[in-house]
């Protein structure tokens, strides 16, 4: 919940901000809405761990699913799951085919073990459209 965490350091370009789960959470949902109109070409999403954290805290799964326009139905949409390395560097993850959406949602993991977990910075990488 939004009043439990702060999303926004999720996808603040800054990679020294993170989120921490409080226990017992391992996992935090997050839904993000593009501001365009119209639905938007996703390519891919990148992750940056945040400089100097324990690495065997920090998130070590990404499950995405891009939010079609329009009414949201209860199943079919694909989820497409990444695993994250537990290093410092950055990592890009292709969304396969020419995927468009309004929005994304994310499911980011770590260890199950009711300890917290560290979480880094997002970019949604989106094709440039031609004029």
């Amino acid at each position: 919940s939004e009043a439990r965490y702060v999303f926004a350091s999720l996808f603040d370009g800054n990679p020294t901000t993170s989120l921490t789960t409080a226990p017992p959470d391992s996992e935090v949902n997050v839904v993000v809405n593009f501001e365009s109109m119209t639905a938007q070409p996703v390519t891919a999403i990148q992750y940056t761990p945040p400089p100097g954290a324990d690495t065997t805290r920090l998130a070590s799964k990404l499950d995405v699913m891009v939010l079609p326009e329009g009414q949201l139905q209860a199943s079919g949409l694909p989820v497409i799951s990444f695993t994250l390395q537990q290093s410092a560097e950055s990592q890009t993850f292709a969304i396969p085919g020419h995927t468009s959406g309004r929005g994304l949602w994310l499911r980011i993991a770590g260890p199950e073990d009711g300890q917290p977990v560290v979480i880094g910075d997002f970019s949604i990488l989106r094709e440039q459209l031609a004029p």
